[in-house]
């Protein structure tokens, strides 16, 4: 079912809302589970932007580490929307941010964890969940300046 992007932005508004309430309230395992679905999401968006493929043939979205890689390969071949605005140390922090939340969550019921260790994963997850949406946001404004551009230009080329 595709939401309009209104119904995405209320969502999102909600999934950032909660996710304040988890870090301040110290459930920061709740919080790691937000933080990697707000960011598979933007990094979702991202891809839309740039028309580059995330959908299976399945019709289910690839993994959160094809995406991160799709973009490195984007941005290194200089493909536009993407070009110059995916900060450079961004896709590896959120991949080294990625292992080190999934190694926490699946050890979490196996052994007793430490507390300080999933914290600072949360925080760091927060400050990634931050970048990453502003970087979605600036490659999605690229986009439709671009196509705002190519609209005039066609107009312009009919006269």
């Amino acid at each position: 079912m595709a939401f309009s992007n209104e119904e995405k932005r209320q969502v999102y508004s909600v999934l950032k809302t909660k996710l304040k309430i988890a870090i301040q309230q110290e459930f920061y395992l709740e919080a790691l589970l937000l933080e990697y679905a707000i960011i598979e999401d933007r990094l979702s968006s991202v891809l839309r932007s740039a028309n580059l493929s995330y959908i299976q043939s399945d019709g289910k979205e690839i993994s959160i580490q094809k995406k991160i890689n799709k973009i490195k390969n984007a941005e290194l071949s200089k493909r536009f929307p993407i070009y110059r605005r995916v900060p450079s140390d961004l896709m590896l922090t959120t991949e080294q941010w990625k292992e080190i939340r999934n190694n926490l969550v699946h050890k979490s019921c196996s052994r007793m964890y430490d507390n300080a260790e999933v914290k600072q994963c949360a925080l760091d997850g927060e400050d990634i969940v931050r970048r990453v949406s502003n970087m979605a946001k600036n490659i999605k404004r690229a986009r439709e300046k671009a196509e705002e551009k190519t609209a005039l230009c066609v107009v312009a080329n009919r006269r």
